[in-house]
């Protein structure tokens, strides 16, 4: 999901940007155009257009983070570490507070000696000359 957070935001930052220059630009031409009544009327036609423009960019922009989150949602469902973990939060969702809090330490502890214990592995296959699968590929 991350990398279509990314997206998003990237695209929000390109429309802002083009939203200044295009009013900037508008109202530009609107301040050299006062005396010609067609020039005003093309300006009004051109404000119309760009207002049905920036109306639906939301609408589209929600669309997209809809269809970015359900491929993500697809690709978490069928890998059996994700229905594991989120079946696990489930279940500790369901205890006490303090309970839940020291399950999630736990977890966390347990995690990282994981992490080290791959990443050993991985320096040991990589100093033995045979190559490793990198074992976080997985994940990404």
């Amino acid at each position: 999901m991350v990398e279509y957070d990314g997206v998003s935001s990237s695209l929000k930052e390109h429309e802002s940007r083009d939203d200044c220059i295009l009013r900037q630009n508008l109202q530009n031409e609107s301040n050299r155009s006062e005396g010609s009544e067609k020039k005003r009327r093309k300006i009004a036609i051109k404000k119309k257009l760009l207002t049905n423009i920036f109306s639906g960019r939301d609408e589209r922009l929600q669309i997209l983070k809809r269809m970015a989150e359900k491929k993500t949602e697809e690709a978490e469902s069928h890998n059996p570490v994700f229905t594991f973990f989120k079946s696990m939060a489930q279940t500790v969702a369901q205890f006490p507070p303090s309970i839940t809090a020291e399950t999630r330490v736990k977890i966390c502890q347990l995690v990282a000696q994981m992490e080290v214990k791959a990443l050993h592995e991985q320096n040991q296959a990589t100093a033995s000359g045979f190559p490793f699968h990198n074992f976080f590929s997985s994940f990404d």
